[in-house]
């Protein structure tokens, strides 16, 4: 299932916007670094508001790309560990920031015991020890940003696996919890039990719809009149694509056998415990299937 343009477009900028923004962020940490490294006692000094401004973002940006590849990696890709990694960044930027905080103190010190006189003191050693926490914050930095590159890359072209699949998933959990909420506001002994069986039957169908475009090639989900297939048909195509077995298929007729009686309005047909079965039989069916 292809995402709909504007939702990808949606993703490859939010892609663009990341890049961009860790690369400003990397660029102020270099130059950073650098005036540390190279400069005299004159350039060891307290950070200007921009790079206090762009220090403090570097967190909140490492959450965003979190955010973003959790989003859209899917649950068993090998680019999993990238979040596993960049999860423990915060543990090592909390240590960063407390070095150079000790380091920038232990200047302070020396200047005040000293006053002007600021030669031999070891400021140069300082100074390159901030330069480095620096440098390693902005190296892991770029090291993300390429990431991003190379991530957006495979996204755009689907290598990333089907991320419309599992948007519809919670789409289909979402109006499956719903069938389990109708069926259990329901009187026993009534007919309070058919919404559930028809919203259920319904969300079965869009289901195996999907699962036959899913295929390649796809599985056709119309007939030769150009009229779409409804579940019975659905059922049996999948199957002979290998799709499931005949056990599954057994089961996914029962449940459409519901569904239809329902619909045309043969409610004696069914009872409340066979939609039960029925909501948690196509739980599990699409918990299999359909990601």
């Amino acid at each position: 299932m292809r995402l709909p343009p504007s939702i990808l477009n949606k993703y490859l900028a939010r892609f663009d916007e990341l890049i961009q923004e860790g690369e400003r962020i990397y660029k102020v940490l270099k130059d950073m670094s650098i005036a540390f490294l190279w400069g005299t006692e004159e350039v060891i000094r307290a950070l200007t508001q921009q790079e206090l401004e762009y220090r403090h973002k570097l967190p909140g940006w490492y959450l965003n790309y979190l955010s973003l590849l959790d989003r859209i990696i899917p649950p068993r890709s090998v680019h999993r560990k990238l979040l596993d990694g960049t999860e423990r960044y915060f543990e090592d930027f909390e240590k960063l920031n407390t070095h150079v905080y000790q380091l920038s103190l232990s200047i302070k010190k020396m200047k005040d015991d000293f006053k002007g006189n600021l030669k031999n003191l070891g400021l140069g050693e300082l100074g390159a020890a901030i330069a480095a926490d620096y440098m390693g914050q902005a190296e892991q930095l770029n090291t993300h940003i390429y990431r991003l590159k190379g991530l957006k890359d495979d996204f755009k072209k689907g290598f990333l696996g089907d991320l419309g699949l599992e948007i519809e998933a919670e789409i289909v959990a979402d109006y499956m919890g719903q069938a389990e909420h109708l069926l259990a506001e329901g009187q026993s002994g009534k007919y309070d039990h058919v919404p559930a069986a028809v919203l259920a039957g319904a969300v079965l169908e869009k289901s195996l719809r999907t699962l036959c475009d899913k295929q390649s090639p796809s599985i056709p989900t119309v007939n030769d009149k150009g009229k779409p297939l409804t579940l019975t048909p659905l059922i049996e195509a999948l199957k002979k694509n290998k799709v499931f077995n005949e056990v599954t298929a057994k089961q996914l007729r029962g449940w459409a056998d519901i569904r239809n009686s329902a619909a045309h309005g043969n409610f004696d047909e069914f009872n409340r415990s066979q939609v039960d079965l029925m909501i948690q039989g196509i739980n599990n069916f699409l918990a299999t299937h359909m990601i």
